[in-house]
């Protein structure tokens, strides 16, 4: 349907508007802008088969004496009669875009139609899996942080397999000195407790006897 109309923007200096004017006593340009509108929405091609003169002054919204209007429209020429019925005058020539608003209508349609089954095809289903070819899902797996566990109950071997370095003189041993056996602890061991152990000058190693009696050398860690 059509929403506008063209209407020239010399249309009131030209001789038929202001022949026009005279005959009717006032500006005939509302009649002439709703009757040209009311034709190209309800009308596009402008064959106005089966109006007659009251139909016309209808459409223009005319309220005086009638035939009076539709008379000065044929008059001036705004206005043709023929056998097949009104038509206003060089209506093609002078409105295209409405003549052609039908036409129009239909190749958006049918260009819409075309579009949609383009991209219907272009579709493709993926195929379907059977059972064997589906992903099996991975099991997350436990993260084992040994660090973060509860390694009060944890006690080292006796021997001690890991190997301490005396670095240290048997003096700063005695008064305590921190000693390799702070350092097993910070890396998660929890051995003995430090004062059953002895410190073995040729081994370099704190040992501890099958029947739990602990040996300490001359000079060792008291």
């Amino acid at each position: 349907m059509n929403t506008d109309i063209r209407v020239k923007t010399t249309l009131h200096r030209h001789w038929k508007y202001q022949k026009l004017k005279r005959m009717l006593g006032e500006s005939p340009m509302e009649y002439l802008v709703v009757f040209w509108s009311t034709v190209a929405e309800q009308i596009p091609n402008g064959a106005l088969k089966n109006w007659d003169k009251e139909d016309v002054e209808s459409a223009c919204s005319w309220e005086g004496e009638n035939h009076k209007l539709v008379n000065a429209l044929l008059e001036v020429g705004f206005l043709d009669e023929t056998k097949e019925g009104f038509y206003p005058h060089d209506w093609k020539e002078n409105q295209p875009w409405a003549v052609g608003a039908k036409e129009r209508s239909e190749s958006a349609r049918k260009a819409g139609k075309a579009s949609g089954k383009a991209r219907g095809k272009g579709k493709k289903t993926p195929p379907k899996r059977t059972e064997d070819e589906r992903p099996v899902p991975e099991i997350e797996r436990p993260v084992n942080n040994s660090f973060e566990q509860n390694t009060d109950s944890v006690r080292t071997p006796s021997p001690s397999p890991y190997p301490l370095t005396n670095n240290l003189t048997k003096e700063e041993e005695v008064k305590g000195t921190p000693t390799p056996h702070h350092s097993l602890i910070s890396m998660g061991f929890n051995p003995l407790p430090f004062s059953e152990y002895v410190y073995d000058e040729t081994q370099h190693i704190a040992i501890e006897t099958e029947s739990g009696e602990v040996i300490r050398p001359q000079g060792g860690v008291q």
